[in-house]
């Protein structure tokens, strides 16, 4: 097994979208768990359709690098639209694959919203398209996004909540 330098395991996150492993209640009898703990979390990721169509406002990662991980994948997107109206701006979240109506808060025109979620990989920087109807993007709150990222090292899934902080 290949181990990168410095890096004994993968770091898994315990969010509540977790499920166990080895929670299904199959056993194999001998008390051994094949050298993963009881307590370690998975992440399970949603199915997305490998055939999305290129189509609405594409977003990529612009410069973006992936070290130690095969694909990532936005779960939970914040995303900041314009009113084409009156271009007041609107922030809401989403998961992929959801339609979103969301009422202007000063002219109540309706804007219609559809994240189509797409991997993220080493060749290909794009993680989505956006359906837009009455209202443009705006801007995508990364703070406020969950990803999913292959881990290269062990084959599984991990949720990142990007969290930042800023300290002056």
């Amino acid at each position: 097994m290949y181990e990168a330098p410095g890096h004994q395991t993968c770091p898994v996150d315990d969010g509540e979208d977790e499920e166990e492993e080895g929670s299904s209640g199959e056993s194999d009898g001998d008390g051994q768990d094949g050298g993963t703990a009881a307590t370690d979390k998975v992440h399970h990721r949603p199915a997305i359709d490998a055939n999305t169509e290129r189509r609405g406002t594409e977003m990529s990662f612009k410069n973006m690098q992936i070290w130690y991980c095969t694909t990532v994948m936005v779960e939970r997107l914040k995303l900041v639209v314009s009113c084409e109206r009156c271009k007041n701006t609107t922030d809401f979240t989403t998961p992929p694959g959801r339609v979103n109506e969301v009422a202007c808060s000063r002219c109540s025109g309706r804007m219609l919203v559809v994240f189509r979620a797409v991997l993220a990989h080493s060749y290909s920087s794009t993680f989505g398209y956006l359906d837009l109807d009455g209202c443009t993007a705006f801007d995508v709150v990364l703070q406020d996004c969950h990803l999913s990222v292959g881990c290269i090292m062990c084959s599984r899934d991990i949720l990142v909540k990007v969290r930042t902080s800023c300290t002056m």
